[in-house]
C-alpha cells in the first residue's frame, strides 16, 4: 500500500468523487449520510482549494484539502477560530481540512502521506506563517508531530458544527 503517493488534484470534475468519499467515510459517525447528503458533503472552500489524492485503480481512496485564506469570515466556522487564534490583519494563513480515507482503505498509512504532502507544500511556501485546523483528540496528537499545536478546546458555544461526538481541538501551526 506504501507505494501510493498523494498528488495534487488538477481534474475539478472528479471533487464529486471527493464528496462521496467523505460521506461514505464519514457516516459511521451518524452526522452526515447519503440520506442527509445525496450530492455528497461539500462547502464553498472546496472550489477554492487545493486538493491532494491517493488513487487505486484510478478511483480516488484518500483526499485532503488546504486553502489559503486571508479572511477569517472565509473559514466554515470563523468565531471559533478568532476566539483563540491571533490574526494579523491582510496577513494569509492556510485552513488544513478534510482529510478522508476510504474505510477500505483506512490503517496504511494514506492520512500520514497526506499529511506530509500538504506539509511540505506549505514549508514551501514562504509568505505562509500561519496553518489552522480543528481535530479530534487522537488526530491532534499526530499532527503534533509536523509541528501542530493545540490551542485550545472547542467550546459548546463556539460556531463549530461537530460530525462526532468527541471532542474537538482548534490547533495551529506556524511556518517560521
Amino acid at each position: 500500500m506504501n507505494r501510493h503517493h498523494p498528488i495534487l488534484l488538477e481534474d475539478k470534475s472528479k471533487l464529486s468523487e471527493i464528496y462521496q468519499l467523505r460521506v461514505k467515510a464519514w457516516q459511521p459517525h451518524g452526522v452526515i449520510t447519503a440520506q442527509t447528503h445525496p450530492d455528497g458533503y461539500f462547502d464553498h472552500l472546496d472550489d477554492l482549494a487545493l486538493h491532494w489524492v491517493i488513487e487505486v485503480s484510478n478511483k480516488i481512496i484518500g483526499a485532503a484539502r488546504l486553502n489559503i485564506l486571508s479572511d477569517t469570515n472565509d473559514l466554515p466556522c470563523p468565531g471559533t477560530f478568532k476566539r483563540v487564534v491571533d490574526f494579523k490583519a491582510g496577513e494569509s494563513f492556510v485552513f488544513y481540512s478534510r482529510l478522508i480515507v476510504d474505510p477500505e482503505y483506512q490503517g496504511y498509512n494514506m492520512s500520514a502521506l497526506l499529511d506530509k504532502a500538504r506539509v511540505d507544500f506549505i514549508r514551501q511556501q514562504a509568505e505562509i506563517k500561519k496553518v489552522i485546523a480543528t481535530a479530534g483528540e487522537r488526530r491532534a496528537v499526530k499532527l503534533e508531530a509536523y509541528g501542530f499545536m493545540v490551542l485550545d478546546k472547542v467550546l459548546p458555544a463556539d460556531d463549530y458544527k461537530s460530525m462526532d461526538r468527541f471532542d474537538t481541538y482548534i490547533i495551529q501551526m506556524l511556518n517560521e
